[in-house]
């Protein structure tokens, strides 16, 4: 604060005593003395932002990893349940001699609802690619460790997606040898065995994935169909039989 300057009087004393605010501090000795200065103001931190800003980003890191190991896990307990599934349907699958001679029109309507199937597991894959999408910059900033699970996706996705693609291709190739020959039905069975042991081994390379479970049920929903229409057309075979069997 600034101090108010007094106005000299006309005196004798003025012309021997300086005033108090213009002369400088004198000690006993008649030297001046100088004010000790005001310290420096001490300068902001402005990197502890950024020690921040890189700590809330490491954490992030840390937990979208925390996460991914806790899904592998879970993915990991429902594959084992799987393949358990998959072995007790691949029993059902076993069709006899006279299960062979299905009707072809029901049999489409049991293959179309199988490609509607493969149709609702594309548009999964595609949500799940727009969800990598979306993540894709959170992921590149972790370490290197994220970004080689993030390419072994891709190439397990790849993979899937060709599967369903070779799937698709079996199925609708199958609608056409069973127009021609009822006897077909059991290569669509050997193919779609050999399909579900391709996509066994993809789900053991999708461990970080959880797409993987619901795809599996999907096909077991599939299968189940199947099932549940060789059945149908078992009774629909003794039926005829026993209309076709001369009476006592």
């Amino acid at each position: 604060m600034v101090q108010s300057r007094r106005e000299p009087t006309i005196s004798s004393s003025d012309f021997s005593a300086p005033l108090d605010d213009d002369t400088p501090n004198r000690n006993s000795n008649g030297r001046r003395t100088q004010k000790t200065p005001p310290p420096p103001p001490t300068p902001a931190k402005g990197g502890q932002g950024m020690a921040i800003f890189a700590f809330l980003i490491a954490l992030v890191g840390v937990g979208a990893g925390g996460f991914a190991v806790w899904k592998i896990q879970a993915l990991t307990q429902e594959l084992t349940g799987a393949d358990d599934r998959i072995a007790a349907l691949e029993k059902r699958l076993t069709l006899s001699d006279d299960e062979s001679s299905q009707s072809v029109t029901v049999l489409q309507a049991n293959l179309k609802q199988a490609v509607k199937d493969i149709g609702t597991n594309e548009s999964e894959i595609r949500k799940l690619w727009d969800t990598r999408n979306v993540n894709r910059k959170a992921i590149a900033q972790n370490d290197d460790g994220l970004k080689a699970a993030q390419a072994e996706l891709e190439k397990s996705v790849a993979s899937v997606q060709k599967a369903l693609s070779d799937q698709y291709a079996g199925l609708a190739g199958s609608v056409k040898e069973l127009e021609a020959s009822s006897g077909s039905l059991e290569r669509q069975v050997a193919n779609l065995r050999t399909q579900l042991a391709e996509l066994d081994g993809v789900a053991q390379k999708l461990a970080a994935v959880d797409q993987l479970s619901g795809r599996v049920r999907s096909n077991e929903e599939a299968i189940e169909a199947i099932d549940a229409y060789r059945l149908n057309i078992n009774r629909q075979l003794v039926e005829l039989q026993q209309k076709l069997s001369p009476g006592p």
